[in-house]
């Protein structure tokens, strides 16, 4: 192939409600600042500068000199939307017909020699596609990608022989490769005389000769002129390296047709690509494999956020960038959300080792392939990109789109589709879809892997929409796992790897507006900006962040480390390390939406990589608070998904301020490859102390690490109530605070107690409330940690473990002057003023006021010590607080009672005493 004619400059276009104008190619309309200025205010995404949907006209007057004798022309277009091409006004029948995700190519041979109009109408209505279900996949939609209109990447005419190869592909297996070969301009005569030879270092034969009469047209008869071949089993040398996780080994492949005559051979054409030896699939215990070893997917959905383009980049330089990121924290799998990447992307992917499982454009949650236009163009679709990406090794998997749902007659389409999949590509592993049908109806039978969030009601991850899962519903222990349903699943014959985990949502950076310079603008942070401005909490946004932040993080390590203790588990898709900009706004990530690390501490790539990696250090812990002198006892084991067995010493100690406090080593041991090995047990008793303890419990083996963190409170008698302590508000506690009284208040923390309250949660939201709206919306603590009402036990600015039973309660609703010593950050969509514990000046009196249930939860360490903490500081500081409440105030808080109320109250509490 040679190219001609660069077809990238100036071009005019033409649409209805536009006019004219003239735009540079490749390009879009929103990187020539083109079209309707979007002056709405969005809340809930990125907003478009620029925006247009409809068709568009390109059009230039192109000369291209003859042809030489025995030359053809080709006309690409590597990216662009529903595409038709007029020539001096006459249609074009594509050569090949392109997709949302492959190329547009058109032969124009027969307008050579002379000038003629080039018309290329783009339509992003999608008019003769099934629009419904693009337009709301990631390759279309403008909540992240933008539905651009234009041409984008590969742009030119080239030349090629008569005769010419018009594809390669190369087909490995475990001891050699099928090679299929296309040749287009074939006819009786010249086929009489034509060899077809395959060259390869990979390959133990020198060359492989083909005569003509070993070919076969088993293309369709309209193709009159192209031939196609499929050599069987070409044995691969003995030295030949596997293209594996990390490892980019590849080989050239040199395809070459001759023509003999009686004195001379001739080289038609010669056509050179590169594959890589690899397999993939699944082993008998239903784990996936590659190369025949147990690995553990590490996914990442990346849905096409490219805010300043718009669209996804088409270098290979760049995609490059893009994967190296991903792969800083630990990613070995790029899923691509009901989107399909450039071709550059599975290059660069290719080079360094990185598996990829694309999607079909397709996010319809009602009735996917439920009519002829979708049935249609997705088959195209899915053939062409199978065909266009066959030579990628890093191309592992594909589904069919997104949280498809289907009628029966379209899930019987469907399962045609995945047999007409495997007809063409047998290397790799196809699914009717990613979470399909939300798990409700469990594997299906002609899936080869199952996705998804659960299998029917059973979780395979840690929290879900309405806060559902075990971070938000067990006490805190790093033993949960998800064995018994996994190994439903995989008694179906499926590997099963999570879907979309994660979702834990961050407060916005605001310094992250000023890099919004492209086609899309920040409006939706900045309305953030603005209600965090009118709300006073600008100042401490910072910290805000900071906190939601380290929770999310917290949450991300629990999601894996669960994933990593199911012994029947493939492994996990997160959703995501790079934040999503709509969909109600919904930053989950350690990324920003330009794809770099977040300015914070928690965020750094090591810090993921500790957990997110193929070799990680587990402990099997019970718990995370211990009473003085109390007993530890755990389990270590390593989870090995490297490429080896280890033979490894592994250890353990136990910190306090960087002071050991106890330490083990374990005997040296083999930890075999593609298995969780128990090193040892670790027992140690929590050193008896008055004061409360922060520690770390840190693990090592070899150069692995990982690290839990450990809490001891002295074991002090439970606390009841008093003058002091009070659990029920009522008119005369109202008075004797005014009169000059302390008291530390804290009903039970009910809806009735605190009519303007939310339900808490240990974690921060789910995705974001705008796309879920169910949620209260909190979003873990910012904790004033030198408080001195928090000096008897030790907490960071946000939300850990020893925090779990408290932030399960009622999160109250203060007036705006109130500061509390507990913050809840509110979801930035309804930025409500909250917290679970702050204390205020009443007339002369002061008063504390809880909403975490601690009285009632005292047989957890954490809370007895942090209300001795509380009452020690109420006790020693006799002096009124700055910030006021009053009467009516306090009693918006706190439902008063009457004496009726109130016995009915104590008597409750007796109940709940002695079943204590």
């Amino acid at each position: 192939m040679k190219k001609v004619i660069d077809l990238g400059g100036q071009w005019n276009g033409y649409a209805d409600n536009l006019g004219n104008f003239t735009v540079m190619l490749p390009g879009t309309l929103d990187t020539n600042k083109i079209g309707v200025k979007d002056e709405k205010n969005l809340a809930t995404r990125l907003t478009r500068v620029h925006t247009y949907e409809g068709q568009v006209s390109y059009s230039r007057k192109i000369y291209v000199s003859e042809c030489s004798q025995g030359k053809r022309l080709f006309l690409k277009v590597e990216r662009t939307r529903e595409l038709s091409l007029k020539i001096n006004g006459e249609e074009q029948i594509p050569y090949e017909a392109g997709s949302l995700s492959t190329p547009f190519l058109f032969e124009v041979t027969r307008f050579a020699g002379r000038e003629a109009e080039y018309v290329f109408t783009v339509d992003n209505v999608y008019t003769k596609w099934p629009r419904k279900s693009i337009i709301g996949s990631s390759a279309a939609t403008d909540e992240t990608q933008t539905n651009w209109n234009g041409i984008l990447g590969d742009f030119y005419i080239y030349e090629e022989n008569e005769v010419f190869i018009s594809s390669i592909s190369v087909y490995p297996n475990e001891i050699g490769a099928d090679v299929c070969i296309e040749v287009d301009g074939i006819n009786e005569k010249s086929n009489k005389n034509l060899l077809l030879t395959i060259e390869s270092p990979a390959f133990s034969e020198d060359k492989t000769v083909l005569e003509s009469t070993e070919w076969k047209k088993d293309l369709d008869e309209t193709e009159k002129n192209r031939m196609a071949c499929r050599v069987i089993g070409i044995p691969y040398d003995q030295s030949v390296k596997r293209w594996d996780e990390g490892e980019g080994n590849q080989y050239q492949v040199t395809v070459s047709i001759l023509m003999q005559n009686e004195k001379v051979t001739e080289n038609i054409d010669e056509r050179i690509i590169y594959f890589g030896i690899r397999t993939f699939g699944k082993e008998e215990s239903q784990r996936l494999v590659i190369n025949g070893r147990k690995f553990f997917l590490r996914g990442e959905a990346n849905c096409c956020v490219f805010p300043e383009e718009g669209h996804p980049p088409v270098t290979e330089e760049a995609w490059t960038k893009v994967l190296e990121v991903y792969e800083s924290y630990g990613v070995n799998c790029m899923r691509f959300h009901s989107w399909c990447p450039p071709e550059a992307a599975f290059d660069a992917a290719d080079k360094m080792g990185m598996m990829m499982q694309p999607e079909l454009s397709q996010w319809n949650f009602k009735d996917a392939f439920g009519d002829e236009d979708a049935r249609k163009y997705y088959r195209h679709e899915l053939e062409s990109v199978l065909k266009n990406l066959a030579n990628h090794p890093s191309f592992l998997m594909l589904t069919f789109g997104n949280e498809l749902q289907n009628t029966e007659e379209g899930d019987i389409y469907v399962a045609e589709l995945l047999d007409l999949a495997r007809e063409l590509d047998s290397t790799r592993m196809y699914a009717k879809s990613s979470n399909y049908h939300y798990g409700e109806l469990g594997t299906d039978d002609e899936s080869d892997f199952y996705t998804s969030m659960a299998y029917f009601e059973e979780m395979l991850r840690a929290t879900s929409s309405p806060m559902i899962g075990h971070l938000n519903h067990e006490y805190p222990s790093t033993k949960h796992n998800y064995d018994e349903t996994v190994n439903k699943v995989c008694g179906k014959g499926k590997p099963v790897f999570a879907f979309e985990v994660g979702q834990y949502e961050i407060l916005p950076d605001f310094d992250e507006i000023p890099e919004f310079k492209g086609v899309t603008r920040a409006v939706n942070f900045e309305l953030i900006k603005k209600k965090a401005e009118q709300e006073g909490i600008l100042p401490v946004w910072k910290k805000y962040v900071e906190a939601t932040g380290e929770l999310s993080l917290l949450c991300y390590k629990e999601e894996t480390e669960a994933a990593l203790r199911t012994g029947g588990m493939s492994g996990l898709s997160l959703l995501g390390l790079q934040d999503f900009p709509g969909q109600g706004t919904a930053l989950v990530g350690m990324l920003n939406c330009h794809l770099e690390p977040k300015s914070f501490n928690f965020a750094k790539p090591e810090r993921f990589r500790e957990f997110f990696n193929d070799v990680v250090p587990l402990l099997y812990l019970d718990k995370f608070t211990y009473w003085s002198e109390e007993k530890l006892s755990a389990q270590f084991c390593l989870a090995n998904y490297g490429k080896k067995n280890l033979k490894l010493k592994a250890g353990w100690k136990l910190t306090e301020n960087d002071k050991i406090i106890a330490s083990g080593e374990f005997e040296e041991s083999d930890y075999l490859c593609g298995e969780v090995i128990s090193g040892g047990v670790i027992e140690v008793t929590v050193p008896q102390t008055e004061t409360a303890l922060r520690m770390n419990l840190e693990l090592y083996a070899g150069e692995y690490k990982n690290s839990y963190p450990i809490w001891s409170y002295a074991k002090k008698k439970e606390v009841a109530p008093s003058e002091m302590v009070n659990t029920v508000l009522t008119e005369a506690l109202i008075q004797e605070i005014k009169k000059g009284k302390t008291v530390f208040l804290e009903p039970s923390p009910t809806k009735e107690n605190f009519p303007e309250s939310i339900g808490g949660q240990f974690t921060t939201d789910f995705w974001s409330v705008g796309t879920f709206p169910m949620q209260e919306g909190g979003m873990g603590m910012v904790i004033e940690k030198e408080h001195p009402a928090l000096a008897e036990f030790p907490t960071e600015i946000h939300s850990n473990y020893q925090w779990w039973s408290m932030a399960s309660k009622r999160p109250m609703i203060l007036p705006s002057q109130i500061m509390p010593i507990v913050t809840v950050p509110d979801s930035y969509s309804r930025m409500k003023h909250m917290g679970l514990l702050f204390e205020a000046s009443l007339g002369k009196g002061r008063v504390m006021i809880s909403s975490m249930g601690l009285l009632e939860n005292q047989k957890y360490p954490e809370c007895r010590g942090l209300l001795y903490s509380l009452l020690d500081y109420l006790e020693q500081n006799e002096e009124k607080v700055s910030q006021m409440i009053d009467e009516d105030e306090l009693k918006r808080i706190i439902s008063v009672q009457t004496d009726g109320e109130m016995n009915g109250n104590e008597d409750k509490e007796k109940l709940q005493g002695e079943k204590k």
